[in-house]
């Protein structure tokens, strides 16, 4: 029973339309893929042509967000990604993290 309800719970999670968010730091960018270092652990994805880049950046006691273009994204900076079946489609660059 144990085994059948995990199975069910990984079938649900990794179903077509499921997404998650990362949060790291980019070890490397290029325009087909992005690694990021999580602390524990580095992960490299693939980031779809059509993939949504907004930055995100403190103004007053507000966090705003604003269109980016992919020239933003560069080693070293933080960065929220959304990643459906198994690719990239929406990368926030958390400015609001740097001085």
């Amino acid at each position: 029973m144990v085994k059948i309800l995990i199975a069910l719970v990984v079938i649900a999670h990794t179903s077509f339309g499921q997404h998650f968010y990362l949060n790291g730091r980019v070890v490397e960018i290029s325009p087909a893929r992005i690694s990021i270092d999580l602390g524990s652990s580095r992960v490299q994805y693939v980031v779809s042509p059509n993939a949504r880049v907004v930055r995100h950046y403190r103004s007053g006691g507000s966090i705003l967000e604003d269109p980016a273009d992919r020239s933003q994204i560069r080693p070293g900076r933080i960065v929220t990604v959304k990643v459906e079946n198994n690719a990239v489609t929406e990368i926030i660059v958390e400015e609001y993290h740097e001085k």
